[in-house]
């Protein structure tokens, strides 16, 4: 099993020699970038709380806290493609449970699927390169 890093922009990227490089994503962009390339461009929060780092304490409103995350596994739990995150560096404000996952399925209103976790659109590409190092 490939095991991958999510950087919460805010933090210092550091890569070992021979670790791969992290994917990094940023609280107040949504963008998605691994290897120095953008992947996409998501969410994290809801309402006013949507990726706004100075409400990453809001509990199940405030966006993915700054920190190091690693991919856990993957399901289909939520969405098609939902990534499990474990935060392994930097204050969780007692916030857990973080995912990488699509939008809720409809009928639900889109830009509403995000008590934290990072909203992907539909078979985002951090989902397929995902699945293909995996199957690596």
């Amino acid at each position: 099993m490939v095991t991958l890093s999510i950087l919460i922009a805010g933090m210092t990227a550091r890569r070992r020699k021979g670790e791969s490089m992290a994917w990094i994503y940023h609280q107040s962009t949504g963008e998605l970038w691994h290897n120095g390339v953008l992947k996409g461009k998501g969410y994290s929060g809801v309402l006013t709380n949507k990726n706004n780092p100075d409400r990453q304490q809001v509990k199940g409103m405030g966006p993915l806290p700054r920190g190091t995350y690693h991919i856990a596994g993957h399901n289909n739990s939520i969405s098609p493609m939902t990534v499990i995150l474990v935060q392994t560096s930097g204050e969780s404000y007692g916030r857990s449970l973080f995912r990488i996952h699509g939008e809720k399925r409809p009928p639900a209103i889109p830009g509403f699927a995000s008590e934290g976790c990072i909203i992907m659109g539909p078979g985002g590409a951090f989902a397929g390169d995902y699945v293909s190092r995996q199957n690596a």
